[in-house]
């Protein structure tokens, strides 16, 4: 019977984020998705492909995952993972530190072995990287692109390829972290639950934590955390949306003030409008405006095909970059004018350089009231 590329449902990965980059995590506690640099190269791309193209694996002997949740931290995504075999019961803490992953295993009753496959990648899982003494891994210009910080696995004499097995009592916890430097522990409390107020409180709570996850440090929003994710299985629309489109970012922060003022949230609500509205100022120019801009502001998003990928369910091809920055939407503005206008209504002051960049915007939208659109 065939069987297609990676077919973990998209439902069961699990989103860490810390506003500088995301992973996804299985159900099966494999790291699938991880670009360091969120909207460059990926060094875990087994999402769009098979584990091979990059993935790291924790798992407990003999186990069944019985619990899967975000611990507490009002603005970041740490996934808390419970483990239960016959012999005891685990604990798996994954989350981000700046570029750097950590993952911490503890034995919290009896006796358990963990298992460790982790398979380094470089450029979307096309290439192994080198490695060095203390698990500095390097790519073919001798830079070190990232490094391992732990207790030791073993090569398997094949690529970047490296397997573990260690055998943990109860009180204890190992903990490995990918990265340029090695990232501190941490403890964490599991996350409360918000008082239950109507059908659809968790929903909305669940949907600003992603939402507010998808916002950069430095004000950029990301469409998604992923690229070329199939709009239908086997089609081709497969677009890579780690960059920040103006309606969208518009749209994300219009919701997040939404769940602000319901409660729904706990993270920086305002800090997250301003720093977008900041960078809308850096950005964007309206004698050339463009639908959508690199997280650095970048106005070239250069489109390519990764042909050595074989796609989520073999969904081709699989891009990154994005072509779509030459398309105009006339209603972009509109939303970017919206948006602002609700942040003054949340209280938030104008600032001279905002205020100038929406009459600014305006002009643009009387110099182009006659043009045709592929907004919507």
């Amino acid at each position: 019977m065939f069987t297609p590329t990676n077919s973990v449902p998209l439902e069961e990965y699990a989103l860490i984020a810390n506003h500088h980059t995301v992973a996804l995590i299985s159900r099966a506690g494999r790291v699938d998705w991880f670009c360091p640099q969120v909207d460059h190269t990926a060094t875990f791309a087994a999402l769009l492909g098979e584990p091979k193209h990059g993935s790291w694996s924790i798992t407990v002997d003999d186990a069944n995952m019985t619990a899967r949740t975000y611990l507490d931290h009002p603005d970041h995504l740490i996934l808390h993972t419970t483990w239960l075999s016959a012999t005891g019961t685990a604990e798996v803490v994954d989350y981000l530190e700046g570029t750097t992953l950590v993952r911490a295993v503890t034995c919290t009753t009896g006796d358990i072995t963990v298992r460790h496959d982790l398979k380094i990648r470089t450029d979307y899982g096309s290439r192994s990287p080198a490695w060095h003494d203390h698990f500095r891994f390097v790519d073919r210009q001798g830079e070190v692109v990232t490094a391992l910080h732990g207790p030791e696995l073993h090569h398997t004499g094949r690529n970047a390829d490296f397997v573990g097995s260690f055998d943990l009592a109860a009180g204890t916890t190992l903990t490995w972290t990918l990265g340029e430097t090695a990232a501190p522990q941490r403890e964490f409390r599991e996350a409360p639950l918000p008082p239950y107020n109507g059908q659809w409180v968790r929903l909305a709570e669940r949907s600003a934590m992603v939402l507010n996850a998808l916002a950069l440090t430095n004000g950029a929003i990301l469409a998604a955390p992923t690229a070329s994710l199939p709009e239908i299985i086997g089609g081709d629309h497969n677009w890579d949306y780690r960059f920040c489109w103006l309606r969208d970012s518009a749209f994300a922060i219009d919701a997040l003030l939404m769940a602000e003022q319901n409660g729904y949230t706990r993270a920086p609500v305002r800090e997250r409008a301003v720093a977008w509205r900041d960078w809308l100022v850096r950005t964007i120019d309206p004698e050339n405006l463009q639908i959508v801009y690199g997280v650095r502001g970048e106005t070239h998003l250069e489109e390519r095909i990764l042909a050595h990928l074989p796609g989520y369910l073999d969904s081709l091809p699989v891009r990154v970059g994005n072509a779509a920055a030459s398309q105009f939407q006339a209603d972009v503005v509109g939303e970017i004018l919206l948006v602002c206008r609700h942040m003054r209504e949340a209280g938030i002051p104008e600032t001279e350089e905002s205020w100038r960049l929406q009459t600014r915007l305006l002009d643009y939208c009387i110099k182009n009231y006659e043009r045709r659109d592929h907004g919507i």
